[in-house]
């Protein structure tokens, strides 16, 4: 009993030693050939902080790739999101009371590849009182190191005041709100000048009184941001009399600089080039000392200064030889060529008279019949 005692103990022994040998192997290939994995004869944790790996760390274990994603090690890359980048261009922009100015807002999506596509939730964290911030889009769908855009469109209101005014733009991930990225813009009002596209030019006729086949002296006084000597292209006039073409006025559906030859560098006050008291290099206009400069081959005048937005036009044309005594109305209309802008029409009176005895008694007859004739009908 004693000899097959001793044998089972020298087999456990045995058995304890080929354990401890096989054990002694495993921790000195693992040490040796994978570190990684390894610290003292312990695995390495994996976590999103304060451990050996964390997210978007990665090992290799014989041929495989082992990553290290959210307290977990994963075969598949890792999604790892960031915040994404939000700019507004330009930067900064100059304007006036009552004119809309397009910022374009870039969005880049700074997530990994593996995280796909991510919608993006945009909305205007910041506007001035008053003003309107409109998004042409409020969502952008943007793949991963990609980028898209959209346009925010900011109006002021007809009473801001002079000032730098500020505003900003949110986009936020919708796959993971804690994800957003921001940016700021700005307008600045330069100017108390108002849009030309916003109001009628005024308009005088001297005198209101006039014969019939007579002239008709007109003056158009236009006072808008966009008119300004560097940039404007032309001037138009649409002129209506009761609402008809007035055809025979020679300035009707004319370019004040292509028709004309108005010239802007020579003729408008704020410009250091302006030939005051001289004729103009293109011998169609003299230019008084006040600036006014007069055309020399038709009865019209121009006075323009481009450093308060401001156009006084005058002429004088034949009124239609079929008018009838009375009072008859005058439509200007005004278009500028920068951008295309019609100014809104205005429409004023004036009275076609006659000292003639016949003429006013046929005035009177006409009169009765368009007053008591339709009462008795």
């Amino acid at each position: 009993m004693a000899v097959i005692k001793n044998l089972n103990i020298r087999q456990t022994n045995l058995e304890m030693e080929i354990v401890k040998f096989v054990t002694i192997i495993i921790l000195f290939i693992l040490f040796f050939y994978f570190p990684n994995l390894t610290h003292a004869g312990q695995w390495l944790s994996c976590c999103t902080s304060g451990c050996n790996y964390t997210t978007g760390q990665s090992i290799i274990i014989g041929n495989t790739v082992y990553y290290c994603c959210n307290n977990t090690w994963q075969t598949s890359p890792c999604c790892i999101r960031s915040n994404p980048i939000v700019s507004i261009t330009p930067p900064s922009q100059r304007g006036i009371r009552g004119l809309p100015r397009n910022y374009t807002v870039y969005v880049t999506n700074n997530d990994s590849s593996p995280c796909g596509s991510s919608t993006f939730i945009l909305n205007v964290t910041s506007c001035p009182s008053n003003w309107n911030c409109s998004l042409l889009s409020n969502t952008l769908t943007i793949s991963p190191r990609s980028s898209k855009s959209t346009v925010i469109t900011v109006t002021p209101p007809l009473n801001a005041q002079l000032g730098t005014y500020n505003f900003t733009v949110k986009a936020t991930n919708n796959q993971s709100s804690s994800y957003y990225g921001q940016s700021s813009a700005s307008y600045v009002i330069g100017s108390t000048l108002l849009p030309c596209g916003l109001f009628s030019p005024d308009v005088l006729l001297y005198p209101p009184l006039v014969s019939p086949g007579g002239t008709l002296n007109v003056t158009v006084n236009i006072t808008c941001y966009e008119w300004n000597y560097t940039s404007v292209r032309n001037l138009t006039f649409s002129l209506r009399i009761n609402n008809v073409q007035w055809s025979n006025c020679f300035i009707n559906g004319k370019g004040l600089i292509t028709d004309f030859n108005w010239n802007g560098t020579e003729q408008d006050v704020a410009s250091g080039s302006c030939r005051r008291g001289n004729r103009t290099s293109n011998g169609k206009w003299y230019c008084y000392e006040n600036g006014v400069c007069r055309h020399e081959d038709y009865r019209l005048y121009v006075y323009s200064n481009s450093s308060n937005g401001n156009v006084i036009v005058n002429f004088v044309c034949e009124l239609p030889k079929n008018l009838t005594l009375g009072r008859h109305s005058l439509t200007v209309g005004a278009t500028i060529y920068t951008s295309e802008i019609s100014i809104k029409p205005a429409t004023t009176g004036f009275f076609v008279f006659s000292l003639s005895l016949p003429q006013i008694f046929l005035y009177y007859v006409s009169l009765f019949k368009k007053i008591f004739i339709p009462l008795f009908a």
